[in-house]
Parts: C-alpha cells; structure tokens; sequence
C-alpha cells in the first residue's frame, strides 16, 4: 500500500517516525516537517508549521518527537521547542528558551528513534537538561563538556547515553552528568594538558563573543607568535580538529584560535570578512600573536569562510581551505538545493528566483581579489568538496594568483577521518606550507 506518492525530497535523506497510534507518519526534509495519513492509499500531506519565536535549523533535517498519545509533535529548534497539535494543527513554542538544542535520543539502529516519553534530555550549550513536556519546563540540569551529534542515542530507561565523536564512543550517566570515554581509535589528547586561554571580545553588532587560543607547551608571554586562525562561520569558539591536529601545530611554535563567529540572516559572505576582522583585532590586543605572521584555515563552510575573507582581506599572510563550496550555484546543481536555499548558503530561493544573492554569497565570482597564497585541499570521493575546490584552483591559476591543490584520493569529506598516511602526508604539507609563509 502507498500511503504517499509526494514525499518531499532534497540534498538531505528524509527522517520518518511512525505515530505510536500509527494512524500518521512524520517525515524531515530540507528544513521542513510533514504529515500523512495512513488510513488510505495516497493520503495528502501536510506541511508542519514552524512557531514563531523558536529558530529551526535550516537545509537539512528537524529532529522531532512524537507525544505517547500521536496527538503532538515536538520539533527541535536551535534556541527552543516547538509543539504541533495534530487536532488543531497549531504549532506554539514550548516555552523554554534554550541554545544550539540537540536530543538524546532513545533506539539501537535507527540513529533517530523516537523515546515515546513525556520527558527527554536535550543538550544546551554545556548542559545537560531534563524537560517535561507536560509542565513545559526544564527539571533537571546538569553541567557537562558538550560532546555528542547525530549519532547520540540513549539508553531504554534514559539513565545514560552514548556519544560517537569522530572516533571515539563516550558513555554519559544522565543523573550525575558524568562522562567515560569506552572506545577510541586513538589516544586522546587532554584539554587538561593544554595551554589554552579564553578570549572574549564584542562583535560590531554590540553582541558578546568568545573563542580559545591554544598557545605552545613552553610559551613565553613576552613573545608574539605566528598565528593560525581555524575559521568556521556561524560557528562556537571551541577548540577541535578540523585539517590538522590544533596541538600539533602549538607544539611546532604556533598559537592557534578558535573564534565564534556567528552570522545572522542571509548573505554570510558579506558578514564574514567584519566578523573575523573584530575576532583578529581581539586575539592580537592580547599580545599573543603577531600581526604580522596571521593565517586562516578551515574545512567544509570553514573553507568557505576562508576564501571569503581573502577576497576581501590582505591581512592574512596565507589560507588553508579544505572540501567546501566556493560557488553557490554549483552547490545547487551537486544537489544540495536545500543546504543553498535555506541553510548555511542563506540564498533564500533558486538561482533564477535570487540571481544576484548567488553571485554575492559564491567566492568563485571574487577571486580575482584574492591577493595571499592559498593551499586548498580535496579528495575526489568527497562530491561537496572536490568540484568547487577543483575549479576554485583552475580559477586561480588563469587568474596568475599564488596557489596549491592537494588531491587525496579515495577519502571522504572529513579529514579527521582520512587513512593514516593520507593524514600524516597532510599534516607535513600543512606545516611545510605553514613554515614557508610564516617563519
């Protein structure tokens, strides 16, 4: 029997969720949620309403949950909780206000399960929180270093958790908030034997932001050090690897920042180069880092963000960007319309509908600007990064402009997650290019 023959498609696999009633199916896509029927054959669907006041993450998938009795969903907002009534089919906001929510959420295979529960455990920013649906308010909290993503599940009775972090495997106990790594493919490098100092500076907007500068083992205050910026836009200032190893690269001479650098609304690139201008001007009124020795790297939006601020920024003294789009409109027809429309590209609409936003928000168009030597990295399996980076360079090369690709082959996305030697080739040729421009 087919309950639907409409189902919504875009650059993301779809979530579904059966009602415990099963008399409907939910589905995520693209931004979105929808309801169908399951009573008869080619049941319309319907579009969830998202509240107002609760901000969704945007392209790909809403987590949601659906209430014992099938007559609520919840839906996962950034900043809070949603609740749409299948009677009504109105959607209020919970009420609770929360930052960069993520579920834990309950099941063996299904990376997205549904815990049938009036109660779940979200994560918020460095907490663990306990909601109870019915009372609309959080009844637990507990402090813990934020890990975790899509692939957290949690236990049947919902005293612990499970967190794959690259990898790693984590367990937590939710009652104490208490965290025991279980597995890891390699040794892990404690944040306790690091020398990372908290910077906090005010973005143009008068809004807080905050980052972590890891500085060398032995570093001496009165000496400014070269510095590599690891960018990513919209993102938290939190040390992590991304292309290489940050310690690795403190433990060669280097600092190295990890700034937020959130964006608001559509056109991110016009955002980037002031966002990372302020977060510059913050590390170097420290006195940690030299002005004079800067560079920029990222991955994936990272490598965006890079290429962004480099066609309209000359302080860098070189960029490093690895597997990212660099032109909106290739980016659409790779078949990531939703990621373009309506997440990190922010174009709000189709090529013909946005012409000039695709143009304005796509580095590609730009690069005749760019004026610093530029390393970028990609690997022919990875069908987000290898185009956009592979005409990226070609672009550079006709326009005369100092630049290097690196090609990897058989490698995904992440470099984290690359073969040994394909890593170890790549932290040599990030640190040779790094010493070259720098030292």
């Amino acid at each position: 029997m087919v309950f639907t023959e409409q189902v919504a498609t875009g650059s993301w696999s779809p979530l579904f969720d059966w009602s415990p009633d099963s008399k409907h199916i939910a589905y995520s896509c693209d931004g979105k949620v929808f309801l169908t029927s399951t009573h008869q054959a080619n049941s319309p669907q319907t579009a969830v309403g998202l509240p107002g006041g609760v901000h969704f993450s945007s392209g790909g998938e809403i987590p949601f949950l659906w209430s014992p009795e099938s007559d609520s969903i919840y839906l996962q907002g950034t900043d809070g909780i949603g609740v749409y009534s299948t009677e009504t089919r109105d959607t209020q906001s919970l009420g609770i206000n929360l930052k960069n929510t993520r579920w834990l959420r309950k099941g063996k295979y299904n990376p997205h399960p549904n815990p049938r529960t009036k109660t779940a455990y979200v994560i918020s920013e460095d907490n663990l929180l306990k909601i109870d649906f019915e009372a609309r308010r959080v009844v637990e909290s507990k402090q813990i270093e934020r890990r975790g993503g899509p692939e957290t599940i949690v236990s049947e009775d919902l005293s612990s958790a499970y967190f794959k972090t690259r990898h790693r495997i984590y367990k937590l106990d939710t009652p104490t908030g208490k965290e025991v790594r279980i597995f890891s493919l390699t040794p892990p490098i404690s944040r306790e034997h690091l020398n990372i100092k908290t910077i906090k500076w005010d973005l143009p907007d008068g809004d807080e932001a905050a980052g972590e500068l890891l500085l060398p083992p032995d570093y001496k205050q009165d000496i400014p050090l070269p510095t590599v910026i690891q960018v990513y836009a919209g993102d938290r200032g939190r040390m992590r690897p991304e292309i290489v190893e940050p310690a690795l690269l403190a433990s060669r001479g280097y600092a190295v920042f990890f700034p937020d650098l959130p964006l608001k609304g559509g056109n991110p690139m016009a955002q980037i180069p002031t966002l990372l201008d302020s977060a510059t001007d913050a590390v170097l009124a420290t006195g940690y880092s030299d002005e004079k020795k800067l560079a920029i790297l990222g991955h994936s939006y990272g490598a965006y963000t890079v290429l962004s601020t480099l066609i309209a920024s000359s302080r860098y003294r070189t960029g490093i960007a690895c597997n990212g789009p660099t032109d909106l409109l290739l980016a659409y027809h790779l078949g990531m319309e939703g990621w373009v429309k309506s997440g990190q590209g922010a174009t709000g609409g189709t090529p013909w509908e946005k012409r000039e936003t695709y143009i304005q928000n796509s580095p590609y168009f730009y690069l005749d600007k760019v004026e610093t030597p530029v390393l970028l990295i990609t690997s022919p399996a990875d069908t987000i990064g290898f185009l956009p980076m592979k005409s990226a360079f070609q672009a550079l090369q006709r326009l005369d402009k100092p630049a290097e690709l690196r090609i990897y082959e058989g490698s995904q996305h992440g470099p984290v997650a690359w073969p040994a030697s394909q890593k170890r080739d790549l932290h040599l040729a990030v640190f040779q290019w790094l010493d070259s421009h720098m030292k």
